[in-house]
Order: C-alpha cells, then structure tokens, then sequence
C-alpha cells in the first residue's frame, strides 16, 4: 500500500524553492589559504621545493622519497577571522546583509611508506585534513549577498591525498598524486494526489560519488645545497544534480533542477626553489622562494542551477508549458581571472634543536570588481608567517627524530571599493577588507637530519 503525507503540494514546492537564490561560490580549502602544517604556514607558503614530510602530498609528491624511511606527521590549526563589509547605505531586505565569515578549526594527520625496488627508493603516502565542526558543512548563498568567497564555510573542506614517489638518480625524484573529493548524483519524485491533497509516494535516490585530481611534481637536487622543484595540481570540485519531480498523475509533471559546481579549486602550475646556504657558505640558513600560476579564469559559472520545467499532456493541452518554465535571471559575471601567486621564506638554525622560520606571500585576488548584480568579494591578500621548530629526541630509536613546529600567520587582506552603477542594485557600493590570524601546531616523526636526503 502507498504511504502518504498530509501535507498539500504547495508546501511541498514551497519546501524545495528554499533553495531558489543558492549559489556555489569557487573557493579554496584550508590547505591553500592557511598551509599544509606549521612550517609550511610560517614560510608563505613556499614549499615547492622545501617540503621534506607528510606536506610533500600537497605541495609536491615528488619531495616523499626524500627522507630515507617511513614517517609521520599530524597537524592543528585554529583560524580567527576579522573581515568586513561597510555599505554605503542600508539594504531594504534583511536577507540581503553581508555574509559574516566564520572561524574555521582542523586537524590533519599524514604518513609515508619508504622502501627499495630494485635498489631505486619508492614512497608511497597518505594524508587527510578534517575540518572540525562541520565534515560536510556547505554554504550556498544568493549571488547578491555580499559574501567572502574564499574565507567563509567553503575553507572546512575534506581533503584526501595519496601520492606515490620514487628517486630514480641521486639527483632526481619524480611524483604523482591525487586528490579526492565527491560528487552527488540522484533526484527526488514526489506523486502529488491533487484530489485528496496527499503526497500518495515519495522516492529519493543520492548517489556519493568519489572523483580524483591528479597532482604530480619533479623534484632537482643539482648540488651546492640547492633544490628545484615543479609542481602540477588538476582543477577539482564538487558538482552535484538533484532534480526534484512532482508527479500530477499521468498528464502532468514538473521538475524543479537542482545542480551545480563548488568547492572549486582550479589548475594550478608551481615552481620552486630552495637553497641552503650551510652546503657553499656555511651559514645554517635555508632560503625558500615560490611562484605558483592559478587559472581561474576557467571556474564555472558558480550560480545554482534551478530551471523549473513543466511536462505533460495538461499542461500543453491548455498551452501552459511554456509558460509554467522558469529560469533564474543570471546575477552578473563573477569575473574570475588567472593569478600568480608569489612566496618566500625563510630558516635559520639557531641551535641543533631549534629553528626559527620566517616567510611572506602574495595572494592576488581571483575576481574582477563586481559590476552586476553578484557580490562575490575576493581582495588581493599579504600573508606573512612566522614559526619555530623544536627537535626532540625519540624515544623510540635514536636514527629518529621528533619535530615539533609551532607557527603563527597573519593573512592581511586589503581594502577594496565596489561601487555599483545599476541604479536598481539593492546592494550598492561598499568597501570590504581585514585580516585572519591562524595558529598552527605540527608534530612529526621522521629520520634524524644527518639521514636526510637533501
């Protein structure tokens, strides 16, 4: 016997156009705006060519061969935001006001596996960052909202990295990777009993669907303390396509679409260059530099997906079809645009068992200054890190060592002006701009310094 619902059809359609203004905006996950572990935090960023642990899934898998066995590493970082929004004026409709920007908490833990073929060293790793308070907790905001859209909920992002590297010549390591996130697939059907103002069945069907990024990376080491590294990372994102089917008997059927693109992150090309200056001169500094070309003039269009399509006999017999379907009216062009990113940091090794970190990055905003009606905020931003690493003995085996960094990073993100001119905007111009602060911790447990393979 068909189960029912008391509630009217028109509850339910209003139920599922809640989701009518949604957007998916692109963005980054905690690993792009605050570092991958606290040494990568306190030096910008750049670790290209400097990452040497667990980090070497994100920012090169190439770099895993370089420590001569297994290892391990876990992370916390804690971000406290402080961004802004200043309107020029009141806006009418209280849905309207600007995004506030939460703080966001994770942890990460990370381990590779080093052995030997054929005499030729093979890495093979694994690492996940976990955002605490929310998994897969998604933020999807009309266009005209004036969001940040990199800072808000989009940075509590699952991220799921394996990567496999082997060192063919003394000199060279080679990489790949991937990256994992998921899709959603599926739908809704609802069979509507007009006559009794019944729901006489209800199905749903929701596919989780694993989808993969390739990473790889090259990693040089021509001697004098240097090392030169290249790095590939695939465009990936979460796209998902739920249409929701209200069935009026045979003659009659309309479909509400519900798809869409987000969590974006896209193609992105990094080289680097690390070099310890103790190799030619003896001073125990290791100097860091990175540049990293991201294409984001390739996002997607990141509006929601909602056309409502009316089928069936009736409904064309009455010639109210066309008539019944209904677009979104488009919000205006986000304006995304490529953008090179550029780092640097610094190390000095005070004392064996303490170094002291130091590094800048400049992070160039993704989108042009809004122009229609979207609001979608991302200012150019000046990341500046600074860290301690502590090397302790291990417990366990003396050819160990247990490191643990500390970092804090300041990420300045600078004023920037919107001014509207569509009369008919309910946004108008404003100004928007702040800062976040991130502190970070890293233990990690590898070979001790004299085995790695610098």
């Amino acid at each position: 016997m068909p189960s029912t619902c008391t509630h009217k059809p028109l509850s339910l359609i209003l139920a599922a156009a809640v989701v009518m203004g949604w957007s998916a905006v692109a963005a980054a996950g905690p690993f792009e705006l605050f570092g991958f572990g606290a040494r990568a935090s306190s030096l910008g960023g750049a670790m290209t060519a400097s990452a040497d642990d667990h980090t070497s899934l994100f920012y090169n898998p190439a770099a895993l061969t370089l420590q001569p066995d297994t290892f391990v590493g876990a992370d916390i970082y804690l971000s406290l935001a402080s961004l802004d929004v200043n309107l020029d004026q009141p806006v009418n409709d209280p849905a309207l006001e600007p995004a506030a920007v939460d703080n966001h908490m994770g942890f990460s833990v990370g381990a590779a596996f080093v052995s030997r073929l054929g005499g030729v060293p093979v890495a093979l790793g694994f690492a996940a960052g976990v955002p605490i308070g929310g998994v897969f907790d998604l933020e999807l905001l009309d266009p005209q909202i004036p969001q940040w859209t990199r800072y808000d909920a989009l940075p509590r992002k699952l991220h799921l990295l394996a990567g496999l590297s082997v060192q063919p010549a003394p000199w060279l390591h080679l990489g790949l990777g991937a990256q994992s996130l998921a899709s959603l697939q599926g739908g809704a059907t609802f069979e509507m009993d007009a006559a009794n103002e019944v729901v006489a069945r209800r199905d749903a069907t929701i596919e989780l669907l694993h989808t993969l990024a390739p990473t790889a990376g090259v990693l040089i080491n021509p001697g004098a303390g240097l090392r030169l590294g290249v790095n590939y990372r695939a465009a990936m994102a979460l796209d998902f396509d739920l249409p929701i089917a209200f069935e009026f008997g045979q003659d009659a059927e309309v479909v509400l679409g519900v798809a869409g693109i987000t969590l974006y992150v896209p193609h992105r090309i990094a080289t680097g260059l690390a070099w310890d200056l103790e190799a030619t001169t003896g001073a125990p500094v290791t100097l860091s530099l990175d540049a990293a070309w991201e294409l984001w003039s390739q996002s997607p269009d990141p509006a929601l997906e909602l056309p409502i399509d009316t089928r069936g006999d009736a409904p064309e017999g009455l010639g109210l079809g066309d008539a019944l379907d209904f677009e979104l009216d488009a919000a205006g062009d986000p304006r995304h645009r490529d953008t090179l990113n550029l780092s640097g940091g610094l190390e000095v090794r005070v004392l064996d068992w303490l170094t002291l970190r130091g590094g800048y990055g400049h992070r160039p905003a993704t989108t042009a200054a809004q122009q229609g009606l979207s609001n979608y905020i991302d200012n150019d931003a000046h990341v500046v890190g600074l860290g301690a690493g502590l090397r302790l003995p291990d417990p366990i085996s003396a050819k160990h060592a247990v490191h643990l960094d500390l970092s804090t990073q300041w990420t300045a993100i600078t004023d920037r002006r919107t001014q509207k001119t569509n009369p008919d905007d309910p946004i108008g111009g404003y100004s928007a701009g702040g800062s976040i602060v991130t502190f970070t911790a890293t233990i990690r447990r590898g070979a001790s310094p004299d085995q790695v393979d610098r």
